[in-house]
């Protein structure tokens, strides 16, 4: 299953989402596939998404903005 850019998805990637019910974008993480979309894990909870909807970003991308991101 591919992303919006095209890029092959697997389960444990880190996607970019939209939130739901805001126009902000929010980290997620990659946990199942159905026969047409997939299940995202957001903010401790599960939402299922179309893979168009999705980015998928790589590991020092994802540790830039966590690290910047961190409370502490």
């Amino acid at each position: 299953m591919k992303d919006f850019l095209e890029q092959e998805l697997s389960i444990g990637d880190n996607v970019i989402i939209i939130t739901p019910n805001y126009r902000d974008f929010s980290l997620a993480q990659v946990v199942k596939f159905t026969a047409k979309n997939v299940r995202v894990k957001f903010n401790g909870r599960e939402l299922l998404q179309a893979p168009t909807q999705l980015v998928r970003m790589n590991t020092a991308a994802v540790t830039k903005y966590l690290l910047k991101h961190s409370k502490g």
